[in-house]
């Protein structure tokens, strides 16, 4: 789930950037935290809220629905390098058991 973020012109750069990379979801009992969004190419994913991720998976998808990427082994804070995908909005899909959790990725 992304988060729109407001632009004030009163805001620090800092403070922007902060609030428009980062974004926050839940998955069953796991928060999730994915930043940064808009993406150069490397994107960190942290699962907090502790536990086994073994039944965890990471799938990315282009627009089209392809997947691009699948990961069925998931660490509590790993990074998942787009790099070498053209700039564009992607779909990041978190599935643990039953729930899943869906992200647009924008990679610049």
């Amino acid at each position: 789930m992304t988060k729109s973020s407001v632009t004030d012109p009163f805001q620090s750069s800092e403070a922007m950037a902060t609030v428009s990379e980062r974004y926050e979801d839940m998955l069953g009992e796991r928060k999730i935290v994915i930043y940064p969004n808009p993406t150069q190419g490397l994107l960190r994913i942290e699962y907090q809220g502790g536990g086994d991720l073994k039944n965890a998976r990471l799938l990315l998808y282009d627009m089209q629905g392809k997947l691009l990427l699948q990961f069925n082994k998931i660490e509590p804070s790993q990074m998942l390098d787009i790099s070498l995908h053209p700039a564009g909005m992607y779909i990041l899909q978190i599935v643990e058991g039953a729930a899943k959790s869906e992200w647009k990725i924008v990679k610049e």
